[in-house]
């Protein structure tokens, strides 16, 4: 397959031979979104469904390593959706694609297991200068909010389905209310740091829809290490040390 666009390009993802195309034009995923692909569990055998799916990194690494039954990819923009499709063709994996809103999302899949959702972090108004639309309504709430991709989540997951996310940890009181008003209590949350002594950043959540209350702290995720390398933990995640 090399029906490469002028701005792509291929990169190996460093696990099982997976690839990903990329366009330098287009929003582009990073390290939380391999983060959040591997802070999922229990997807083997089950339904999956992947709320903004963006250019499939996400889903095409659930896939890969864990073999869910199902897996529902759902993409809104016309451009990332293209990305989304061909990446899938690319690794040969067996990935549903939807080009639709989220929030229509309970029209093509209902009753599972697990959601996964790396939403735009910004708020609708906060400032970045002009930016390509494609690119701002990844990064900000310009097509949907915290609190509509909770709404989302909820409406395609069963009841004690689990839902997984990234977000930004000074939006965790956000999240977790997010969350709770759609029917799903946060359960697990991991502080991402870039190097070890500092505030972080990131976060990743695991909620469950109709699940109690109690939330475990698990221990911080540090992505360097003090010479810059991944520290063993994002190598495990990353299988690095398997090739």
């Amino acid at each position: 397959m090399n029906n490469l666009k002028p701005d792509e390009r291929i990169e190996d993802l460093q696990y099982g031979g997976l690839k990903i195309i990329q366009s330098a034009s287009e929003y582009r995923f990073t390290t939380d979104a391999v983060l959040l692909a591997n802070f999922v569990r229990g997807a083997k055998g089950k339904t999956v469904v992947e709320l903004g799916a963006g250019c499939g990194v996400i889903s095409v690494l659930i896939s890969k390593k864990q073999r869910p039954a199902r897996l529902v990819a759902v993409e809104i923009q016309p451009v990332m959706y293209d990305l989304l499709e061909r990446n899938v063709k690319l690794n040969g994996l067996d990935i549903e694609t939807v080009c639709a809103d989220m929030r229509d999302a309970e029209n093509f899949v209902n009753g599972a297991d697990i959601v996964v959702c790396n939403p735009p972090y910004r708020a609708l108004n906060s400032g970045e200068g002009q930016i390509k639309e494609s690119i701002k309504n990844c990064r900000h709430e310009t097509l949907i909010d915290l609190f509509g991709a909770a709404g989302a989540a909820s409406s395609v997951l069963r009841f004690n389905g689990s839902f997984f996310l990234v977000h930004q940890a000074e939006r965790f009181a956000d999240v977790a209310c997010a969350l709770r008003a759609n029917g799903m209590e946060l359960k697990e949350a991991c502080l991402i740091k870039s190097f070890s002594g500092q505030v972080p950043k990131l976060a990743l959540f695991k909620a469950v829809k109709g699940g109690k209350v109690g939330l475990k702290w698990l221990p911080d995720l540090v992505v360097f290490d003090e010479n810059g390398g991944y520290t063993p933990t994002v190598r495990r995640l990353y299988a690095m040390d398997e090739q």
